[in-house]
């Protein structure tokens, strides 16, 4: 059953922010859904979260500070 998940959205170094929703059945298929929608848009990361669960998924690794 699908389920509606939660996003922050940042940045580095956190100067921007937004929520964005997901409905999905699981956390990784909302990660699934970050990583197609948002990843190389300028954002770092998107902290996931929903039914006790967290997942923080890095989109950008320039913007996140990882390899260059």
């Amino acid at each position: 059953m699908s389920q509606t998940w939660t996003g922050l959205l940042v940045n580095d170094p956190g100067d921007d922010q937004d929520y964005v929703y997901f409905e999905a059945e699981t956390i990784q298929e909302a990660a699934d859904q970050a990583r197609a929608k948002f990843r190389h848009r300028g954002w770092a990361e998107v902290t996931i979260s929903g039914d006790g669960e967290w997942l923080v998924v890095a989109l950008d690794d320039d913007e996140a500070g990882g390899p260059q």
